[in-house]
């Protein structure tokens, strides 16, 4: 079953800075660091899409972001510092480390991107024709990155590693599903996690030969496009992904293959899930219809839930000596899920998003990218 929510108003503490960059904007990510050191997020990466010849991958400076000021909301503007061009639309990003990231192509490339002193950007290394179906060039749609190897996935349902440090392709699973990859992380050293077209999340093992998965999840009756997923930073077990219709699938790897929720979310496609790295009783999303949520599950003993329309109250005392996974409960009327929608509804589409601290940044079909600062995530 479906369980519908609802979402309350942003709260007043919010700021959001918009910054119009002229492109559409498929991808964001900010820049790694240490959260303990580095409180407030500094760099961030974008990806452009639909720009035919002209997409880039840029890099951008947020202005003073002293504590004083963060404190103050007063952020200035993000600086352009550098920018390269990309063949095809931006499909993936993610950073290597501090001075390098990898990206994805609508052309079926991945390329190593990496950052110089000089502020300028240049093409470290790139793996050409990775991806193929019908013996033309085929998008590849998601890469991960565990040192030193990098996971892509593509439309024609092809599996590749790729070691970033001799530049070889150490291993291809030609067509290991016969649908579209969507998206792909890493569970372990030696495996990985993938949603496809089918609605199926599954689970492989580079270590064995074979490019069949181990673990096949799906839903009963249902074989709704997923998207995106993400694991829970503590608890690897717990997965979720967004689908085309927008709901949102919580699954327990160790138990079933069944969702242990599904939750009727956002009106459009759900392009981007993102557990908070840190605090992961938070959850944000973005999707097609224009929406950016954050929810938050409280760790209460007497929670209230989300049932229908209405929300109701139910005690959980009888839990209260144990820790509980919210994530994972199988009601989700036991929980007490508040859904704030960041931005105001309508408008075009929000494809990306990511995470540090106290801060957001996702882009969007409006040639814009946004900064949302005091998310509230404790």
């Amino acid at each position: 079953m479906a369980w519908p929510v609802k979402h309350v108003a942003p709260q007043s503490r919010l700021t959001v800075f918009a910054k119009v960059v002229t492109q559409k904007v498929s991808k964001v990510r900010w820049q790694p660091g240490n959260e303990a050191v580095c409180r407030v997020p500094d760099v961030f990466a974008t990806g452009s899409w639909d720009d035919e010849a002209k997409n880039r991958v840029s890099l951008w400076k947020l202005g003073d972001t002293t504590e004083s000021v963060s404190a103050k909301h007063n952020y200035a503007d993000p600086r352009l510092l550098c920018s390269i061009n990309h063949p095809g639309d931006v499909m993936d990003l993610q950073f290597l480390d501090q001075e390098r990231l990898v990206a994805a192509s609508s052309m079926g490339t991945v390329s190593i991107i990496r950052r110089h002193s000089s502020e300028t950007l240049s093409i470290a290394h790139r793996w050409e024709n990775l991806h193929r179906l019908n013996s033309e060039t085929s998008p590849c749609t998601s890469v991960a990155f565990n040192n030193p190897d990098i996971a892509s996935v593509g439309e024609d349902g092809t599996l590749n590693l790729l070691r970033v440090d001799t530049g070889q392709r150490s291993r291809t699973y030609e067509q290991a599903d016969c649908t579209a990859l969507n998206d792909i992380m890493f569970l372990s050293n030696s495996e990985l996690l993938t949603v496809n077209t089918f609605g199926q999340l599954k689970v492989w093992d580079v270590r064995q030969e074979t490019c069949e998965a181990v673990q096949v999840f799906s839903m009963a009756g249902s074989h709704s496009p997923l998207l995106c997923l993400d694991r829970h930073p503590m608890q690897g077990n717990v997965v979720a992904a967004g689908s085309l219709q927008g709901s949102l699938h919580i699954w327990d790897i160790r138990k079933g293959s069944l969702p242990v929720s599904i939750l009727d979310a956002h009106k459009g496609p759900m392009w981007e899930v993102r557990f908070h790295p840190t605090v992961p009783n938070h959850l944000f999303t973005c999707s097609e219809d224009g929406s950016l949520w954050h929810w938050a599950l409280s760790e209460q003993g007497k929670r209230s839930g989300i049932h229908g329309h209405q929300q109701v109250q139910s005690s959980l005392s009888d839990h209260a000596s144990t820790p509980i996974n919210n994530w994972v409960v199988e009601d989700p009327t036991l929980t007490n899920l508040q859904i704030t929608n960041l931005l105001p509804e309508g408008g075009l589409s929000m494809n990306s998003l990511d995470i540090f601290g106290q801060f957001l940044v996702c882009g969007s079909d409006r040639e814009a990218v946004y900064v949302v600062s005091q998310l509230g995530v404790y």
